[in-house]
């Protein structure tokens, strides 16, 4: 979905007065289409259907969670969620500032314990959030199954891509996290699900974490998941990690779970390839399993 004018169209069905002097494309994310209006507001349109229930429950979720946050998270003000059809329901919000914090922008940090210390406040926050207290309902995963589940799909459907040294390795890898019933006594909390660099927003200027966005895969899960994406191949490494336990002790405690979640990414980046048609991704994927 790369028609600007047809975003366009799609956007002034819905808020007709809403004057919209320039469209562009902007990075591609895998579950949604995004597009930047008159610079100022950031316009997402899923690619697949279950994407826009997942965006529905967001919205709700961002708005419950808003207190609990000391730094942006969107706000949605458009919203048009009501036809459950991919390519036409979108939300869109007033872009936050910065950008996302990327490898080559790490590398360039002076003060890494400042970073430290917002990444750790973040999901302190985040992590603290009641439960119970949420308005909606979101999902609460069952680690063991989940991990089961994905173990089954990699055999089934990825193991014929692969070397037999490769899918050895990765049977060794997942025996021995099943074994050990430590990987699942843990606290459930809230989620971000999806928290890499690319959804965190810096100022490069200031040095600061500034805006966290994309909660649509948030869930009652392990917090474990939110900091193995922050050690995972696009993150920035174990040791820049144990900075957060001055702020976040219970950061040590999730290391090994975190270790083993982030060693999974290529792998369930090379499933969502083949699962949804994505040549790149599962290249990719694929790429770095070997």
């Amino acid at each position: 979905m790369t028609n600007l004018e047809n975003v366009k169209n799609i956007i002034k069905s819905s808020y007709p007065k809403f004057k919209i002097e320039n469209i562009i494309l902007g990075h591609k994310g895998q579950n949604n289409n995004i597009f930047i209006i008159n610079n100022e507001y950031i316009f997402r349109f899923p690619k697949f259907k279950n994407g826009i229930d997942n965006i529905f429950r967001e919205d709700k979720l961002l708005e419950s969670i808003n207190n609990y946050i000391s730094i942006d998270i969107p706000k949605y003000k458009f919203k048009s969620l009501e036809n459950k059809r991919v390519g036409e329901d979108f939300v869109g919000y007033k872009k936050i500032g910065g950008e996302p914090l990327y490898k080559n922008i790490f590398k360039e940090i002076d003060n890494i314990s400042v970073l430290a210390k917002d990444l750790s406040i973040f999901l302190k926050e985040l992590h603290s959030v009641p439960i119970n207290k949420l308005p909606i309902e979101i999902e609460v995963v069952n680690n063991y199954k989940y991990w089961l589940d994905m173990y089954m799909k990699i055999r089934e459907k990825l193991y014929v891509y692969m070397k037999e040294e490769t899918w050895k390795k990765i049977e060794k890898q997942f025996d021995e996290f099943f074994k050990d019933n430590s990987n699942f006594q843990y606290k459930p909390t809230l989620v971000h699900g999806d928290f890499g660099p690319s959804n965190i927003l810096f100022d490069k200027d200031k040095e600061r974490v500034i805006g966290v966005i994309d909660f649509s895969e948030s869930k009652i899960h392990d917090p474990a998941i939110d900091i193995a994406s922050l050690i995972g191949p696009f993150g920035y490494g174990e040791d820049f990690i144990l900075k957060l336990r001055k702020l976040y002790p219970q950061v040590d405690s999730y290391i090994k779970r975190a270790k083993f979640y982030a060693s999974t990414f290529p792998i369930q980046e090379a499933l969502f390839g083949l699962e949804n048609n994505d040549e790149k991704a599962f290249n990719n994927g694929m790429v770095m399993i070997s």
